[in-house]
């Protein structure tokens, strides 16, 4: 009897044993979280592009749009549709008009692409030049700054990310509103630099950056009169975070 017992005691205890390894050989549980789609950080693009030229003849008009073509589905898109949405505003324009006044003279638009970029940003400058039978064409900028995620920035964005916060578009407007009048003198008195350099996005919509300097433009009739042409003003770095006072009017 007292031998039953010890087999007993060691069946047992080798039934133990033998669960204990086969708990030991299982896979550790591995838990997997979902990471919100928000949180996962972008990838940096490498911004590449080429020119492309859309181009219409009618009748009674005439367009040649040039434009960029990229590596990024995304800035395309929004290229794309501002190229489809400009031309469209345009072609109905000249329906409303009517034919030309001028015999055998179409209604035109041009436009042109000037690319500037930096390590952090690519920015497409486009102007775009109508003539729908007037005494002159008239000239417009539309600029496009992507960041290196394809994202497009405006001024307001970039002065709080570039110059971390450090200047405000109030300080810009200031700057450029000064050297608009340092550069033009007494004919400062005959446009509208104080209105066309007021504190709002609008009036600084259209600008580019280099390695050393903010550049604003502003298209005729925004400061003044159509003989005034359009104007650049590059402001340098320095300038803008107040440790330099050197600027240029162009």
């Amino acid at each position: 009897m007292q031998k039953k017992r010890i087999w007993l005691i060691v069946l047992i205890l080798v039934i133990v044993f033998i669960f204990i390894n086969v708990l030991k050989q299982q896979p550790e549980e591995v838990i997997v979280q979902d990471v919100p789609e928000e949180q996962i950080a972008p990838e940096p693009v490498s911004l590449t592009f080429a020119s492309s030229t859309k181009t219409i003849q009618a009748k009674t008009h005439g367009i040649s749009f040039d434009f960029p073509v990229t590596s990024s589905d995304e800035v395309n898109s929004k290229i794309n549709q501002f190229v489809e949405n400009t031309i469209a505003s345009f072609v109905k324009d000249i329906e409303d008009f009517g034919p030309s006044p001028v015999m055998e003279r179409q209604y035109t638009m041009y436009s042109r692409f000037d690319p500037y970029v930096t390590d952090d940003y690519t920015t497409f400058v486009f102007l775009i030049s109508v003539d729908t039978g007037g005494a002159h064409p008239n000239h417009t900028f539309t600029t496009f700054t992507f960041d290196k995620f394809g994202k497009v920035k405006d001024l307001d964005t970039i002065l709080a990310t570039k110059y971390e916060g450090k200047v405000t578009l109030e300080d810009v407007a200031a700057l450029a509103h000064d050297m608009l009048w340092d550069e033009l003198g007494e004919n400062a008195k005959l446009g509208w630099i104080d209105d066309g350099t007021e504190v709002n996005s609008e009036n600084f919509k259209d600008f580019y950056l280099t390695d050393e300097a903010l550049v604003l433009l502003f298209e005729p009739y925004s400061i003044g009169p159509y003989a005034w042409s359009s104007r650049t003003v590059e402001i340098q770095n320095e300038v803008l975070l107040g440790t330099s006072t050197a600027g240029v009017v162009e």
